[in-house]
């Protein structure tokens, strides 16, 4: 402790949790291991899945928007008087 200017809180850490795996909870999508720092974070998915989810959602609400835009064209003629 003294030598390295650190607690003993510190040292215990270190000697009683060394042998515990920093990636200990997995992606419930992929499987991958992550940290439990990120698997609270995002849900109990990976960086990687997330970002896919996200552009997924994105592609898809672009999807609806256009689907959308054209339903709301279809079968109009300008010309026509209702």
């Amino acid at each position: 402790m003294q030598k390295y200017g650190v607690s003993k809180t510190y040292v215990e850490q270190i000697i009683y949790h060394q042998n515990e795996p920093a990636k200990g909870k997995q992606c419930v999508r992929c499987g991958k291991l992550i940290t439990t720092y990120y698997w609270n974070r995002n849900d109990g998915i990976c960086n990687k899945c997330k970002e896919k989810g996200i552009l997924k959602s994105l592609e898809d609400e672009q999807d609806r928007d256009v689907e959308h835009n054209e339903g709301s064209t279809r079968g109009t003629d300008p010309n026509t008087i209702s």
